[in-house]
């Protein structure tokens, strides 16, 4: 489960970076 919580993160915080990048531009 800790792997799945890991990959979970993971793709939240790819997410919020996709986000503010799409903000910058």
């Amino acid at each position: 489960y800790a792997v799945i919580k890991g990959v979970a993160k993971a793709l939240d915080e790819m997410s919020q970076l996709r986000d503010t990048l799409d903000e910058l531009q």
